[in-house]
């Protein structure tokens, strides 16, 4: 498996199409998220130069995982669509990031994927890298968007998380802010795709 973080800037056109397919693929058509977008490219006001777009790809070059990084000095969900989650004042630090868009792929079929919440070896495996890569930025936070448990699984598969409100209904799904800490002791990716139990992520 092989992980890069890339800035937009510096994304190639096939690239930057193929992170918009898969976006959509599994926001849209498997989740069901009712995004405004176009049919099978599924790109947001939040996609500025500022982005960097993590992929996870097999030896076969095919696109197992993605998420996103945004600094919380500019646009970025937490700030912008959800600032009510949180009481006190939003992150804002160039050593904090929101993650979002935070998708792998598990091989499940797609009604079982309907359910949002299956078994992915894959989504450990794209946080350790994601964690990884985002401290060689010199990150030491990052912030997410997240359904209510999130936070406990994280726990459970080794990473350091915690809630950074209680959580809140909106727009019919219960959801909170939680802050992940990239510099503490991470799964490595071997152990983690050996991670049976782990839960597939999805991150707003």
């Amino acid at each position: 498996m092989n992980a890069d973080c890339i800035p937009l800037p510096l994304l190639s056109p096939p690239v930057l199409r193929e992170i918009a397919a898969f976006r959509y693929d599994i926001f849209v058509r498997k989740l069901g998220w009712p995004l405004n977008c176009a049919i099978d490219h599924e790109l947001d006001e939040f996609d500025t130069p500022a982005s960097h777009h993590i992929t996870l790809r097999c030896k076969e070059n095919h696109l197992l995982g993605y998420a996103r990084l945004l600094p919380s000095t500019g646009p970025h969900l937490l700030s912008d669509i959800f600032s009510e989650l949180l009481d006190g004042p939003l992150p804002c630090n160039a050593h904090i990031w929101e993650l979002s868009r935070f998708a792998a792929t598990s091989g499940a079929s797609e009604a079982s994927a309907a359910h949002k919440q299956f078994s992915s070896p894959h989504a450990v495996a794209l946080l350790s890298h994601t964690l990884q890569l985002a401290n060689r930025l010199g990150i030491r936070q990052l912030v997410t968007v997240s359904p209510v448990g999130v936070d406990r699984l994280l726990r459970c598969a080794g990473f350091k998380a915690r809630a950074l409100s209680p959580p809140r209904w909106l727009g019919g799904h219960r959801l909170f802010a939680c802050q992940i800490d990239c510099l503490a002791a991470q799964p490595s990716p071997v152990r983690a795709l050996q991670t049976r139990s782990a839960r597939e992520l999805h991150l707003l």
